[in-house]
């Protein structure tokens, strides 16, 4: 018995902004707050037990095993203070009264701060008020110049309109409206055009141009260079630009109507992808609000993932075969190279969710795709997101890529990391990736060459990813949770223009 460890006392007090803990100051002693469990409780002890959580400040409710430790009373508070001992005793009295919780807003210097807040809150009031009243005054003003010269125009009009049916109607009859005989000059046979005209010329003065709701840009599209427009969405040239917009605009025909044209919501929606800049910051830039900004940018993500989806597709053997580079001389049955890739999120709210999206490697909430590549440098396969959590194997597995390649003849390549062995085993495809060192000292010289040469050949994967990672969103940035219905078809985009862009592979490595 003597040999056993004492039991760690883990007793802490209750008290808000206090951190004593008995496992690490031994010398503190903690009481119970009054009228708790196996306490006997009269009205006093009912007024102590109000009292004490009251200066205390516990805003929970008070169970028996809450504790409050001796350095929230003073000597005088103890039975015999002046005798040592163990475990010293509170007089029936004792209400602490050292070291009690102070809230913020009891803070001297928080009040002021808080009132200096609230001035200055009431000042800017008061002055949008005078500025908003000053508009309206201006504009009740150019509205009553504006409302004169169009009512003027109006009350012209159907005048006119008015005199003209008349003056037609009174010629069938035979009868003139007005006495005069000058006052009409207009024949029956003029009747149509005549109303034509006037009904036309009312349209004009009640119709608002469409200029009216174009937004100011601040970015001249139109005179961008290939390389500034690079720089800011990623696209490679002015002309592919304007092929997008022509797809796109089909794509967006059912779309609602914007105050942007289909060129600058292509803008807007690769310069957030490409450069991580805030939905404000593009308010600024393309003239609306921030709201338009989002709703622009998700009805234009979705249209250009539709479209440029095709540039992502399985070649077939024969096309592999003739675009084979150089260093996949000793690897000719690869037929795709397979890496994932992780994009950091937001934490999302919901429990279930952070499990599945929170990636041990990475150490944050992502999102994880598969990505193939041709030994050309063209990437072939994304797959659709999967939590952070999810490993290689299973995406691999829910893939179905073993079904897209040739039993015995195909080959995957992969990295250490990928263990898909038995996968790949079931359908008869090879896989080729660097040899494990295991139980060995070091490679022998033909593992040694043949993970190099797996290197050299491997690399252009890595190239891809880093091509994808330039949208800056996808790389940098977390993608907020709320957008993260997006995710798959910005990939898409990303990879997409990859593809369109400058070939990974020189014409020399072929």
């Amino acid at each position: 018995m003597n040999n056993l460890k004492k039991r760690a006392d883990h007793t802490f007090c209750c008290v808000p902004q206090c951190n004593s803990r008995a496992c690490i100051e031994p010398d503190l002693c903690f009481h119970r707050i009054p009228g708790s469990k196996n306490m006997k409780q009269d009205d006093n002890t009912a007024k102590r037990r109000k009292e004490w959580i009251r200066l205390l400040r516990i805003g929970k409710e008070v169970g028996h095993y809450m504790k409050v430790c001796s350095k929230h009373f003073k000597e005088t508070d103890y039975i015999l203070p002046d005798v040592p001992t163990k475990r010293p005793h509170l007089k029936s009295t004792a209400i602490p009264s050292l070291n009690l919780p102070v809230l913020t807003t009891d803070n001297v210097q928080a009040r002021a701060k808080k009132q200096k807040r609230a001035d200055e809150r009431h000042e800017r009031y008061n002055t949008i008020i005078q500025k908003k009243s000053a508009a309206s005054v201006i504009r009740k003003d150019s509205e009553l110049q504006g409302s004169t010269e169009g009512e003027a125009r109006n009350t012209a009009v159907e005048a006119l309109l008015n005199l003209a049916s008349m003056a037609f109607t009174s010629d069938m009859e035979g009868t003139s409206p007005n006495s005069d005989d000058n006052a009409r000059n207009v024949t029956p046979e003029d009747q149509p055009q005549f109303l034509n005209m006037l009904h036309s010329l009312k349209d004009q003065s009640t119709q608002v141009s469409s200029g009216d709701f174009v937004t100011q840009i601040l970015i001249p599209t139109d005179k961008l260079s290939s390389k500034q427009l690079n720089s800011l969405t990623g696209l490679h040239s002015v002309k592919l630009l304007e092929q997008l917009t022509e797809y796109v605009q089909m794509e967006l025909q059912s779309a609602p109507k914007r105050c942007m044209s289909i060129k600058d919501r292509i803008m807007l929606s690769l310069m957030r992808m490409k450069l991580n800049i805030s939905f404000v910051v593009l308010s600024v830039l393309f003239g609306c609000t921030s709201t338009t900004c989002k709703v622009i940018f998700s009805e234009t993500i979705h249209a250009l993932a539709v479209t440029l989806r095709s540039m992502i597709y399985w070649p077939s053997k024969e096309e592999i075969m003739c675009n084979i580079p150089v260093c996949f001389k000793n690897f000719f049955n690869v037929r795709t190279v397979l890496d994932c890739t992780e994009i950091p999120v937001g934490k999302p709210k919901c429990l279930k969710c952070q499990i599945r999206t929170y990636s041990q490697y990475k150490g944050m909430h992502t999102i994880k795709y598969l990505i193939g590549a041709s030994p050309g440098g063209i990437i072939t396969y994304v797959s659709k997101g999967y939590g952070g959590r999810a490993s290689d194997k299973e995406i691999f597995r829910q893939s179905g890529l073993v079904e897209m390649v040739e039993p015995h003849v195909d080959a995957f390549m992969v990295d250490k990391g990928f263990l898909i062995d038995d996968i790949c085993e079931e359908r008869g495809i090879n896989i080729i990736r660097p040899p494990f060192l295991r139980e060995k000292k070091q490679l022998s010289p033909q593992e040694a060459n043949l993970t190099r040469n797996i290197a050299r050949a491997r690399v252009h994967i890595e190239r891809i990813i880093q091509r994808i990672k330039a949208f800056k969103l996808l790389h940098y940035g977390r993608i907020p949770w709320t957008m993260i219905s997006l995710a798959d078809d910005m990939m898409i985009i990303a990879c997409g223009l990859a593809n369109l862009g400058r070939p990974v592979l020189s014409n020399d490595k072929f």
